[in-house]
C-alpha cells in the first residue's frame, strides 16, 4: 500500500508565500535606493542654485567677482570666468572639483548706460545642474555743464 504525503499543498503555499515576499522586498529595496538617488540630486541641484544665486548677487552688489575668487580655484577666459567646487560647494582647484560654475558677462551698450547681461552654468563634472541669468544696468554718469 502506498502513502500519498496530504502536506505537498501546504510546501507549494508555503513556497508561494515565499517568492511573493521575496519579490515584494526587491521592489522595496529598488524604491528605497531610487529615493536616495533623487535626494542626492535634488541636494546637488540645490547647491548649484544656491551657488548661482550668490555669484549673481556678489556681482550685483559690488560689480565684479573679484572679492570672492580666491587663486587657483577659477579660469579665465574672455569675458567668462569658471569656478571650481569641492562636494561641499567650497572653492577649490581644478583637479580636486567636483562642480563647477560658469559666469559668462556680455556688456550691451545702451543710449544713457550700460546693460551687462550676465549667464550662470553650473555643472556637477560635464552634467549640467542649474542655469540661471542675470542682468545689471550701469548708467552712465551726468555731464556737467
Amino acid at each position: 500500500m502506498k502513502q500519498r504525503f496530504r502536506s505537498s499543498g501546504f510546501f507549494v503555499e508555503l513556497i508561494i508565500t515565499i517568492v511573493f515576499f521575496a519579490i515584494a522586498c526587491c521592489i522595496i529595496v529598488q524604491l528605497f535606493a531610487k529615493a536616495g538617488l533623487m535626494s542626492s540630486e535634488a541636494f546637488d541641484k540645490r547647491g548649484a542654485a544656491a551657488q548661482c544665486q550668490t555669484l549673481c548677487e556678489t556681482i550685483k552688489g559690488t560689480g565684479s567677482l573679484d572679492s570672492v575668487l580666491e587663486d587657483g580655484c577659477y579660469e579665465k577666459s574672455g569675458s567668462s570666468v569658471r569656478i571650481f567646487y569641492d562636494r561641499d560647494w567650497k572653492m577649490t582647484t581644478r583637479d580636486a572639483a567636483v562642480f563647477s560654475v560658469t559666469v559668462s558677462t556680455e556688456a550691451v551698450a545702451q543710449t544713457a548706460g550700460s546693460l551687462e547681461k550676465m549667464r550662470f552654468e553650473a555643472l556637477k563634472g560635464t552634467t549640467p545642474l542649474y542655469t540661471m541669468s542675470g542682468a545689471q544696468y550701469f548708467e552712465e554718469p551726468a555731464e556737467v555743464q
